[in-house]
């Protein structure tokens, strides 16, 4: 989402959503920092931690806070791990 515009209907909200998911899974191995996907995006981080907050509120995704850092890690590879 590079163009600069904000997401305002429900469509791009779970096109984002997707598209944030697809990265997790394809480029960071299920596990990311907002910094990371916002950069992946072409996305503020502002942006970027507003969506990882909705996906962990839809349980897709995990927040494991580290020292002045959020990670994230998508819900499938924590239950594979416990």
């Amino acid at each position: 989402m590079k163009s600069g515009k904000k997401p305002n209907s429900s469509n791009d909200k779970a096109s984002i959503k997707k598209q944030i998911l697809h990265l997790m899974k394809h480029e960071f191995c299920g596990i990311s920092t907002t910094s990371e996907l916002a950069g992946g995006l072409g996305i503020s981080w502002n942006t970027a931690e507003k969506y990882m907050l909705e996906l962990a509120i839809d349980r897709k995704v995990q927040r494991l806070k580290k020292k002045g850092v959020n990670l994230w890690v998508l819900r499938k590879w924590v239950s594979r791990s416990a």
